[in-house]
């Protein structure tokens, strides 16, 4: 949303990176230089379940949990 406000003379909007950039360009910055750990940026190599890299218990998805949770349960009944 940041980038999609600037206004830039000359330019009508801002090329946005794909979803899938962002989280290369994300992992890329959290891992070391060294070029086996860049490798775990990629698709086929990333780590979801690393609780360093992907916080689950941030307060922006308690209501996505909260969403998901009652639908499960709801389901399983």
């Amino acid at each position: 949303m940041c980038l999609s406000s600037k206004k830039i003379s000359g330019r009508t909007n801002l090329t946005l990176p794909a979803k899938k950039a962002k989280i290369y360009a994300y992992l890329g910055v959290l891992l070391d230089r060294t070029n086996t750990e860049q490798e775990k940026a990629k698709d086929i190599y990333r780590d979801y379940l690393n609780t360093t890299h992907w916080n689950l218990d941030a307060d922006f998805l308690k209501p996505l949990k909260e969403f998901l949770l009652r639908y499960i349960l709801k389901t399983e009944k």
